[in-house]
């Protein structure tokens, strides 16, 4: 293939790309951005039918130049896309430069939101912006909510400062709740994990369809669940400090570099780990993440935080989250997916390391697998996880029509059930090959 015609393939997707990021599908109807000197965001000519749904709803309420202008708007690609040295076309297309990837303060917007469900009534205004990385340049994107201070609601049984409207992630035109189906199976552990709910959101009374409802496990969330300041907790992720002290951190890579230094023996590792991390709980993380087959991790969505105070010293514990690359996500295959080789096969990974080192201790190992059994027999069970996947589906059936018709993704009600069946049949089969894995590691 010529360097011209690859010029030209690529520039045909990129206009592409553009068209589907710049222009808003509905009904029968095209939301159009002017370029005019002074953009407008121009109303549809047909809207969607207000109808009741069965999902509660969220109502935002924006500037429509904040979401939508040329120059400023935070929802589309906008100004951005030529204000850029790289050149697009050597980048995949999630990365292209557009005004969704704006971050910080710059990329917060006013907004007004309503939303009651049962007990609960919001009402009050915000600050919004785009939450995700990749999964910004979906045409339908995520949305992070924040509170003003001494205005947090009540939600999932405890002040939030912030939650997100989420698109799914990468699950987006898929199930369109693969992330919330891990996190929903895993409620009734002591993790931390993220509570979801499935609402309908309204932007600027257009209906912007399914969204998963959920909080950001993130400094703010923890403080207000274990009734702690935040400068009590300290936080680490995949890209490093995220929140907290440094000199606190530093203890956490200080008992990583412990566990790779031959100075020490097997057993004083061991020990170091159970001084330093919640065992219990990091056992339960494993165990989740190896059966789900979440293939984003552990290189990826890392979590992990300490709360120190005058009160407390506690372990580190690890956090679950962005799951959306768990069951069947990666195809047909991923049912049989060895994720202890997965695992393992890391270098310098911060979960690997540590769980290495744990797998050398043979008590440790009994204990892991009694640990890995009960929960197949219970939390991990087929029928328990077939039933969370069939409400979470039949809470989606009667909504998921309209969704469709507003963004085209997934193609079709059939495509949207092929993908949910893909994930039913992992769960049916899944636990199979997961016993194959503790007999071939744990014995």
């Amino acid at each position: 293939m010529s360097e011209n015609l690859k010029i030209a393939i690529a520039l045909v997707g990129f206009i592409g790309a553009f068209i589907l990021n710049e222009y808003s599908f509905q009904k029968n109807s095209i939301n159009i951005i002017s370029y005019n000197t002074s953009p407008v965001w121009h109303s549809p000519l047909l809207f969607f039918e207000k109808k009741q749904h069965i999902l509660p709803v969220v109502y935002l309420q924006v500037n429509p130049d904040d979401f939508f202008s040329y120059n400023t708007g935070i929802y589309i690609r906008g100004n951005k896309q030529f204000c850029n040295a790289k050149n697009p076309l050597t980048q995949k297309w999630w990365d292209w430069p557009a005004n969704y990837h704006t971050r910080g303060k710059a990329s917060e917007r006013p907004a007004l939101i309503n939303y009651s469900e049962n007990n609960t009534v919001i009402n009050t205004n915000i600050k919004v912006k785009i939450h995700g990385n990749k999964t910004r340049a979906f045409p339908q994107k995520s949305i992070l909510v924040k509170f003003t201070k001494n205005n947090y609601p009540v939600l999932f049984n405890h002040p939030v400062t912030s939650i997100i409207l989420r698109n799914s992630g990468n699950d987006w035109g898929r199930t369109l709740f693969a992330d919330a189906l891990a996190h929903q199976i895993m409620q009734t552990t002591s993790l931390d994990i993220q509570p979801y709910k499935h609402v309908i959101l309204y932007l600027n009374n257009e209906y912007w369809g399914i969204h998963n409802l959920t909080v950001k496990t993130d400094e703010n969330y923890l403080a207000q669940k274990y009734n702690f300041k935040k400068k009590h907790i300290t936080l680490i992720e995949s890209e490093g400090l995220k929140a907290g002290k440094k000199e606190i951190a530093d203890e956490f890579y200080d008992l990583i570099n412990k566990l790779q230094n031959p100075i020490y023996n097997n057993e004083e590792k061991y020990k170091f780990i159970e001084q330093k991390v919640d065992i219990e709980k990091f056992n339960i993380y494993m165990i989740f993440q190896i059966y789900f087959a979440n293939t984003d991790w552990p290189h990826n969505n890392l979590r992990v935080y300490k709360i120190k105070s005058k009160k407390i010293n506690s372990k580190w514990c690890f956090i679950p989250y962005d799951m959306d690359y768990s069951f069947a996500y990666t195809g047909s295959e991923a049912v049989k997916k060895d994720m202890f080789h997965h695992v393992l096969n890391f270098k310098n990974n911060h979960v690997s390391i540590i769980f290495k080192q744990l797998l050398l201790n043979n008590d440790y190992v009994k204990t892991f697998k009694n640990q890995f059994e009960d929960y197949l027999n219970t939390t991990l069970s087929t029928d328990y996880q077939l039933h969370i996947l069939d409400s979470i589906r039949n809470n989606l059936t009667n909504e998921i029509s309209c969704h469709i018709a507003r963004w085209r993704k997934p193609a079709s009600i059939e495509q949207w059930n092929e993908y949910v069946d893909a994930n039913r049949i992992f769960i049916l089969n899944r636990e199979k090959y997961i016993r194959q894995h503790i007999n071939k590691y744990l014995n």
